[in-house]
């Protein structure tokens, strides 16, 4: 039998090593979703880029606005994760 505070250490890393793999997961399909825009400005040129850009917003808007009650904020955090993301894009290289 394995006592307590080892069970709670455990528990606490398995919590923190998927919240780690779920932010990896959710910035490679982020990455995914940008590099899906670099050919859809290359196929239609700038407007249709906006018009992607746009309607990405409004989809993630109302899906956040519908299953977790804020629309803003939601919209904050993806404009944040793109500048992440495309931070790591120019750092890398």
């Amino acid at each position: 039998m394995e006592s307590p505070i080892s069970i709670i250490i455990e528990m606490i890393i398995t919590v923190i090593a998927n919240g780690i793999n779920t932010l990896l997961e959710l910035f490679g399909l982020l990455l995914n979703l940008i590099g899906s825009l670099g050919f859809v400005s290359r196929v239609g040129g700038f407007p249709l880029f906006i018009v992607s850009v746009v309607i990405i917003c409004l989809v993630v808007y109302f899906l956040g606005k519908f299953f977790f009650k804020v629309g803003k904020q939601i919209i904050i955090l993806l404009i944040v994760g793109v500048v992440l993301v495309w931070i790591v894009i120019l750092s890398v290289a």
